[in-house]
């Protein structure tokens, strides 16, 4: 996680590629569903995260959790 926006409710990640969606490795905003979802969570921390899209191009993180090591930088999945 690069940042993160209370005010605005959104987050910048750096993600790998998602190949589902034809999306390079990049740093994206993202709107999180529940601001209470990066409690304890720093900038730069290692996080998994899954996310919908609640409308035409409303990337909205759903769920994230940090993770251990380098490997897991990446996204969960998302629906």
């Amino acid at each position: 996680m690069e940042e993160f926006d209370a005010k605005a409710g959104t987050v910048t990640i750096a993600h790998g590629s998602i190949p589902t969606l034809k999306w390079p490795a990049m740093s994206m905003e993202f709107r999180v569903s529940n601001n209470g979802l990066l409690e304890g969570i720093k900038p730069g921390a290692l996080v998994a995260f899954e996310f919908v899209e609640r409308g035409q191009g409303e990337w909205v993180i759903t769920s994230v959790k940090p993770v251990g090591s380098a490997a897991a930088n990446a996204h969960t999945g998302h629906n």
